[in-house]
């Protein structure tokens, strides 16, 4: 027993080292106080154990130390395991009395100015109190009541951005605060351990509203899943169902997030949130079950999902959630009673203050969905709510963005011009909200979810005949992600600050978040508050320096230079084209045939194997009779002797070959790529960089050595039984050739090899993430850093190398615009996956036509898909896929 007693208390020294180490640095400054204290905590087992014999000797009715020298005569070897026990314990609190004082003296002297301040009800002060405490106690180690006020303020209100730092810093010492160990279940004090814990992480969960970075809500549901998967043993059903039901919020968060990478989190959200509403009053979790299905409604879109919503939400009292709900039935419905319902909750949360920002939000949000609200008796109310927005003291991008769409809707039967104005400023703030701040993955997932459609926007500014501009703000607003990188490796660094301006673009260059310190549970958290910080410091350095965010169209207009460029623009309030020409105005088609939902539906078809071929030959039909036949006209006077034409397509299309249009089940029907050489650009800043870097045409030159890759077997993927085959043929080729084959084809060598080799050549999987190699993926993220310089091609003969990413069709996401886009002028992809035999007869032509016949890259695509047509003429799907994008 004496063993295991002093095994504890070396434990325990172990564990206070560094409380003792800064007890004795308080010592220092104050020695003789804490001295005292020491020596009081020393003598504290002598005297408990002097006081335990005395109240026995009372107790049992003899005189005072009769116990005491019993022990001393008849139990000696009792009472030296007594003596040497208390001496130990005496050592230690010798050792750890400096500490243990100074903190208890801090404790009570804080404690009794907060009860004090409380008393008096002066919040602002007592907040401030609080902040100082936290920051006094940041430095020593984790102390669990500390915590626990610091939370508790929060959740009550107050200087909320104020205590968050000091939060943070002392919980990051938090042991086991994702996975609670048998003490914390076993503790009696678990409400309050609890409350911490759920405190916490809506704190984080409302700084990833703030924010959208992942880490806060990733840190948050952590937490939750650890809470949830042990709960305390005490714990009884009604708190147990609260923790499921902010856990099914968080998971209903994350699915909100990223649908498809998270498709089980909102069948479990769901699960959870009604198994807590059996126990929890219906005004409790009536919300989140409510607002669950209403994100079940929007994927499934079953309106007797929707009655359920609303339902529930009716039940939780009158909220911005339900006034959405009855909105989605009216549109669904044509049910009247249920806007009416809506206007008047409306009505009574804009008297009584909406429920903080996700509440003004959804208001405005609806407003714009519903004209009846712009138009009729609730505009007055639409006005009332934007004056509340305004005076709120800080607005998040989001809140700000639709407020300025609002404004926009407000307008736009009565000023155009001032409409357009807003809805220009609502498309910068949707961009300033996808932020370097951010990681690569979370600006796509922020600018996949924008309320506001660019191509939408751009057909208000066609409309009131204002194409220049229309063109402008398509550029502001697409691209959004490559447009930063480009200001980020472009701009020069002030006067004065060079190298910090380098080690700035170096952090902010890398597409995730900088690597934590410390691998605790709050890493990942910091890391997304270091990154924001570095991405606010970046912009204020070059505020006045470098290339602007936005170029005007006399800028723009400088990447038709070696012919025309078509824009294609197809929302869902109309379709147009506009032929950006170098010297002249630009030229503005209307498309009244083409329709937004059948372009979409029909595109989305090239991806199913199964029906790709009727798709393709039902599109191509599709692009000629509504989009390609009338641009052609327009653009025919326009046309160099080479018939080049650069199409930029944007919305659904932005996923679709436009050379694909004609009807090629006709023998001799018309077929665009009769007429014109098509290539693609993601945007015309793009093609203007491109042109600048080098001649419009590449030299068909013979680099010193040529990379050819190929992965015939890919792990987890189907064998490409043609991918050896064609390597050899382009091996063929050239005179030096530096050749990966199966294992060699990994990530860090082909990054590696790409900084040696002007051309390159990879023929293997591909999918949404990037080329697929033998140990992952080389997609965005990889390729995201990689600054190779001079004239450079490569041929990406993978599968959907040139299709965007689902998410964010306008920011042309994939891995050919990341080569185009980080070195490589010229780079032909495909926008599907092609036949495995067509790779080694479009990459023999087009390597024939372009060392052989000196041809540029795009005529020697065109020639070998030519080649591929005459063979397979009626199945456009085998030979259109590959696509050209450079000047």
């Amino acid at each position: 027993m004496a063993s295991a007693i002093m095994l504890l208390i070396a434990g325990s020294l172990r564990r206070r080292r560094e409380d003792i180490r800064i007890g004795w640095a308080a010592w220092r400054e104050h020695p003789v106080a804490l001295s005292l204290g020491a020596l009081v905590w020393a003598a504290a087992p002598w005297c408990c154990l002097q006081l335990g014999l005395l109240l026995r000797d009372w107790a049992a009715g003899v005189p005072a130390g009769r116990h005491l020298s019993r022990w001393l005569l008849a139990d000696r070897p009792f009472f030296w395991f007594i003596g040497v026990l208390c001496t130990v314990l005496s050592v230690y609190l010798i050792a750890a009395g400096p500490w243990l004082t100074d903190y208890l003296c801090r404790v009570l002297r804080y404690q009794r100015r907060f009860w004090r301040l409380q008393r008096q009800g002066k919040q602002e002060t007592l907040a401030r109190e609080v902040l100082k405490l936290g920051e006094e106690i940041a430095e020593r180690p984790y102390r669990e009541q500390i915590l626990i006020g610091l939370l508790l303020r929060i959740d009550a209100g107050g200087s909320h951005h104020e205590l968050w730092d000091s939060v943070l810093r002392t919980v990051s010492r938090v042991p086991r605060l994702d996975e609670p160990g048998r003490l914390f279940r076993l503790s009696p004090l678990w409400e309050v351990q609890v409350r911490m814990r759920l405190v916490l992480a809506e704190a984080l969960m409302s700084e990833y509203h703030r924010t959208q970075a992942s880490p806060h809500l990733d840190t948050a549901l952590r937490i939750l899943e650890g809470l949830h998967r042990c709960p305390p043993v005490l714990a009884g059903r009604a708190a147990r169902a609260g923790i499921a039901l902010t856990l099914a919020w968080a998971l209903g968060l994350r699915h909100t997030r990223n649908p498809g990478a998270d498709a089980g989190d909102l069948g479990r959200a769901l699960a959870l949130a009604e198994q807590a509403a059996i126990v929890l009053p219906a005004e409790a979790a009536g919300g989140v079950v409510g607002r669950l299905l209403v994100k079940q409604y929007e994927r499934q879109a079953d309106v007797a999902t929707l009655s359920r919503a609303i339902d529930a939400l009716r039940s939780a009292g009158p909220s911005s959630a339900l006034i959405w709900a009855l909105v989605l039935r009216h549109r669904t419905a044509a049910n009247g009673s249920d806007l009416m319902e809506a206007g008047a909750i409306a009505r009574d949360l804009a008297a009584e203050a909406p429920d903080g920002e996700e509440g003004l939000f959804v208001l405005l949000f609806t407003a714009i969905q519903s004209p009846a609200w712009r138009f009729g008796s609730e505009r007055a109310l639409v006005v009332d709510l934007l004056d509340v927005l305004d005076a709120l003291p800080t607005v998040s991008f989001p809140l700000n963005a639709v407020s300025a769409m609002c404004r926009a809707a407000l307008a736009l039967d009565e000023d155009h011009k001032m409409a357009l104005s807003w809805y220009e400023r609502a498309l910068m703030l949707t961009e300033q909200s996808a932020s370097l701040g951010l990681s690569l993955h979370d600006r796509k997932v922020v600018l996949g979810t924008g309320v506001l459609s660019p191509p939408s926007v751009a057909d208000i500014a066609l409309s009131m005949g204002q194409v220049g501009r229309a063109v402008e703000l398509l550029e502001l607003s697409r691209t959004v992600i490559w447009s930063q990188t480009r200001r980020l490796r472009l701009i020069g660094p002030p006067l004065g600050v060079p190298a910090r301006l380098t080690e700035l673009r170096s952090e902010l260059d890398n597409p995730g978040y900088p690597g934590p310190g410390s691998h605790d549970l709050l890493s990942g958290h910091r890391a997304a508050r270091a990154r924001a910080e570095l991405a606010a410091e970046w912009e204020s350095l070059t505020a006045e320096h470098g290339p602007g965010r936005r170029m005007g169209f006399s800028e723009l207009r400088e990447a038709a230079h070696g012919g025309p460029v078509v824009i294609v623009n197809i929302s869902d309030t109309g379709c147009a084209a506009v032929v950006v020409l170098a010297d002249r105005d630009p030229v503005h088609i209307g498309l009244p045939l083409a329709d937004h939902a059948e372009l979409a539906a029909r595109a989305g078809g090239l991806l199913a194997p199964t029906i790709r071929g009727m798709n393709a030959r039902a599109l191509a039909r599709l692009l000629w009779d509504t989009i390609a036949a009338p641009v052609l006209e327009v653009v025919e006077p326009y046309l160099g002797p080479d018939r080049r034409v650069w199409w930029c397509p944007t919305g659904p299309l932005s996923a679709v070959p436009l050379h694909l249009a004609g009807h090629h089940d006709q023998k001799n029907g018309p077929a665009l790529i009769d007429h014109v050489v098509s290539s693609y650009t993601p945007s015309l800043w793009a093609l203007r960089d491109a042109r600048r870097t080098g001649p419009d045409v590449m030299v068909p030159t013979q680099p010193s050595t040529m990379l050819v890759a190929s992965l015939r077997e890919t792990p987890g993927m189907p064998e490409l039984e043609h991918a050896e085959e064609e390597a050899a043929i382009v091996s063929s080729r050239f005179p030096a050739v530096r050749a990966l084959g199966e294992q060699e084809v990994t990530v860090a060598a082909i990054r590696a090899a790409l900084h040696d080799h002007p051309w390159v050549h990879i023929a293997c999987h591909g999918d949404e993430n990037g080329l697929v190699l033998h140990d992952g993926h080389l997609g965005l993220d990889e390729l995201a850093d990689m600054k190779p310089t001079g004239e450079r091609l490569a041929f990406l003969s993978a599968c959907v190398s040139a299709l965007p990413d689902a998410r964010a069709v306008d920011e042309v996401l994939h891995p050919a615009a990341a080569f185009h886009l980080n070195g490589f002028s010229h780079v032909i992809g495909t926008m599907w996956q092609i036949n495995s035999a067509d790779g080694p007869t479009v990459a023999d032509d087009f390597y024939r036509m372009l060392l052989a016949e000196r041809c540029g890259p795009a005529l020697a695509l065109h020639h070998a898909q030519h080649r591929l047509r005459e063979e397979f003429r009626a199945d456009p799907a085998r030979w259109a896929p590959f696509v050209h994008i450079g000047p």
